[in-house]
């Protein structure tokens, strides 16, 4: 009998600023050693985390600028910023689009 397989992928892509971007995916094809389901979701975890963590590294190395930028922020940011307490609902004056191009 043979054992069971999975494959994890990992894909990420970057803006360059410049009209273009630049990306990478990497993906893996391993084995179940083991049937117990809290076994393969902590391999699946472990793999996954991998293949982000290689990717974003390999990004972060980019001679594109912004992209070496949002590669290292993303792997070195695993907290979300707070967003400030600004109200985007304010409402907007009629003389503040009185100056704007037709």
């Amino acid at each position: 009998m043979t054992k069971p397989q999975f494959t994890v992928m990992y894909e990420r892509k970057f803006s360059d600023g410049n009209y273009g971007s630049e990306g990478l995916s990497l993906a893996w094809t391993g084995t179940y050693e083991d049937d117990d389901p809290l076994v393969i979701d902590a391999k699946y975890a472990q793999v996954a985390a991998a293949l982000r963590a290689h990717v974003l590294e390999q990004l972060a190395r980019s001679a594109a600028e912004r992209v070496r930028w949002a590669a290292n922020r993303e792997l070195h940011d695993r907290e979300p910023k707070p967003t400030p307490d600004v109200d985007i609902r304010e409402p907007i004056a009629v003389s503040d689009l009185e100056d704007l191009p037709l």
